[in-house]
């Protein structure tokens, strides 16, 4: 109940700030509960809504249902994803002062929005013309922010330093490792073209190596190969347990008859020209 009251309130903000449907709804007992728009609002008009929403729930305004006639709906505007035929419930959000949101629904919601505690909104990703916003709300959503603080914070002591420093941190060591990986790919492709002018690739051609090499590294050992040995020459970087990639084929011969060798052969991807 907390987070279908949530969903309500959420969903009446977007549409009456920004003009935008919900047009699809998903309460998970153990996922984020999921709501979809047919439009795309900004990322600052989320963090409005967001915002709003959270005064809502803090201003502990009543939530009711009420059943009105046919006549009564006519005068009365409201949301609603399907045409109903029979009695609409309407759940009205508000009070005198303020109306947040009129839906037709027939769930069972808490009683004032106080109750929900907290929204919070996990993620918005573009979704079939419109966005789709993950979100929990009150117990669940302590309980993922909690999870969240304890990953963080665990973290921060790995890495000696505060929780505040942690993105920069990461985003710095990550650079570092990015670098290092660019200075090890590039001494790969040194030692591996050393052996292959000094005469040392494997089974005439062939060159086997388990190190992370890149595409580029490839292509260029690919093209020493074939300068230096007739037929088809190949360097195939991976292991049996994980599978390889490879770059082969030859400068004088069918490169699509070994592409479909290898296929047939081992499942192998990938085509291939003529020379």
């Amino acid at each position: 109940m907390q987070n279908h009251s949530g969903e309500h309130i959420l969903s009446g903000i977007i549409h009456g700030k920004f003009g935008f449907d919900n047009v699809g709804f998903h309460l998970s007992d153990t996922g984020f509960v999921t709501l979809d728009f047919n439009g795309v609002p900004d990322r600052d008009q989320v963090a409005e809504a967001e915002r709003e929403a959270n005064r809502v729930i803090y201003a502990n305004m009543p939530i009711r249902d009420s059943y009105p006639s046919r006549e009564e709906l006519k005068d009365i505007e409201y949301r609603s994803k399907i045409d109903i035929d029979g009695q609409v419930r309407l759940i009205t959000i508000g009070n005198e002062e303020e109306t947040v949101d009129v839906c037709a629904c027939c769930a069972p919601h808490v009683a004032r929005t106080g109750e929900i505690g907290i929204l919070k909104i996990m993620s918005v990703v573009n979704w079939k013309g419109g966005i789709r916003i993950s979100m929990l709300c009150g117990r669940r959503a302590f309980e993922y922010i909690n999870n969240e603080h304890e990953i963080l914070t665990e973290t921060a002591k790995i890495l000696s330093t505060e929780t505040v420093n942690v993105p920069e941190l990461v985003r710095s060591r990550c650079e570092e490792v990015a670098e290092l990986k660019t200075r090890l790919a590039a001494a790969t492709e040194a030692n591996i073209l050393g052996r292959i002018r000094a005469g040392e690739a494997d089974s005439a051609g062939c060159v086997f190596v388990s190190e992370d090499i890149t595409a580029v590294s490839m292509k260029n050992i690919y093209n020493v190969l074939s300068e230096r040995y007739p037929g088809y020459v190949g360097i195939f970087a991976g292991n049996d347990n994980e599978g390889y990639r490879y770059n082969a084929g030859s400068r004088e011969k069918d490169s699509r008859e070994l592409a479909a060798l290898l296929r047939e052969k081992f499942g192998a991807k990938g085509g291939g020209r003529q020379r």
